[in-house]
């Protein structure tokens, strides 16, 4: 059975899209989510080509695998 990999989705009070980056800048209240994983804070960066978040004073919760 291959192992896919879940969309990632986000949403925050305001989201900017660099493009010559590939980041999104999103800020208020943000949140990014993979399946049951989540990580929140009024401030995240995720950069598309690196699969990288970065922020700070941040929630994260991860669902254990099975």
């Amino acid at each position: 059975m291959v192992n896919r990999k879940q969309p990632i989705k986000g949403s925050a009070a305001h989201v900017v899209y660099e493009v010559l980056s590939k980041t999104v800048e999103l800020t208020g209240n943000a949140v990014i989510t993979q399946g049951k994983d989540s990580i929140k804070g009024n401030r995240l960066s995720y950069n598309l080509d690196k699969e990288i978040i970065e922020g700070s004073r941040v929630k994260m919760t991860f669902q254990p695998r099975k």
